[in-house]
């Protein structure tokens, strides 16, 4: 074989490992993206049962868990903007 062949061949070779590693890593983010996404949808259907129940016990209910509802509602946001984001990339 020629040097330009075994060259040639080397790269190939290494080029096809670091397919396999990329390919596992992809993997495992997708796993990671999918995790941090159903963390985020209970979050979010914990805090559309708890608006549904506030509303339901009146008005001073409301007022009472409506800070902490914000803060979560903009956690979740932040949350599935990052899943949206990682997506794309």
């Amino acid at each position: 074989m020629s040097r330009v062949s075994q060259a040639v061949h080397n790269d190939v070779q290494m080029l096809e490992m670091l397919r396999d590693e990329l390919r596992v890593q992809a993997h495992l983010m997708q796993a990671e993206i999918k995790e941090h996404f159903e963390k985020l949808e209970a979050d979010l259907e914990h805090v559309s049962s708890r608006v549904k129940a506030a509303a339901k016990a009146g008005a001073e209910s409301e007022q009472n868990t409506e800070a902490g509802l914000e803060l979560t509602l903009e956690s979740i946001k932040t949350g599935m903007k990052r899943v949206s984001d990682a997506l794309r990339s």
